[in-house]
C-alpha cells in the first residue's frame, strides 16, 4: 500500500487493531486510493447491517436503548409509554439508513460495466 506515498502505517495500523479489539470488531486496512480491500469491507458492513436488521435491532443505539421487540409485547402499558418516550423506532431508522446508504452508493459510484460503456 506505499505505492506513491509514504504512510506511517505500522502506528496507525496498531491503533487501528487495536480500537477493533476493545470494541470486538474485526480491523480491515484499506486503501481507497488504490482500490484494496474496499469490496471486502463493503460486503462485510452489509452483512453487518444485513444481520443487525434480522434481529430487529439498531447498532447505533447503546444497549440501553435498544428494544426487543419480541420482548415489547411483554410490558405494561405505563411501562411501554415511558420506554416510547425514549427509544427511537429502529425499524424505520434501518429503513430510512438503507435507503439513504443506496442513494449514496448510487450517487457516488458507478457500476464496473457502466464505466467501461463510457470509455470505448
Amino acid at each position: 500500500m506505499k505505492k506513491c506515498r509514504k504512510i506511517v502505517k505500522d502506528n496507525i495500523s496498531a491503533k487501528g487493531r487495536h480500537l477493533a479489539s476493545i470494541h470486538g470488531a474485526k480491523f480491515i486496512e484499506v486503501s481507497a486510493s488504490l482500490n484494496h480491500m474496499v469490496a471486502d469491507l463493503f460486503v462485510l458492513l452489509i452483512g453487518h447491517l444485513h444481520e443487525s436488521e434480522q434481529r430487529g435491532r439498531d447498532p447505533r443505539l447503546p444497549a440501553e436503548r435498544r428494544v426487543n421487540p419480541l420482548q415489547s409485547n411483554q410490558l405494561t402499558s405505563s411501562s411501554k409509554s415511558i420506554i416510547n418516550s425514549n427509544v427511537v423506532n429502529t425499524s424505520k431508522i434501518l429503513t430510512v439508513t438503507k435507503a439513504n446508504f443506496s442513494k449514496f452508493l448510487k450517487k457516488h459510484f458507478k457500476r464496473v460495466s457502466q464505466v467501461n460503456d463510457q470509455l470505448c
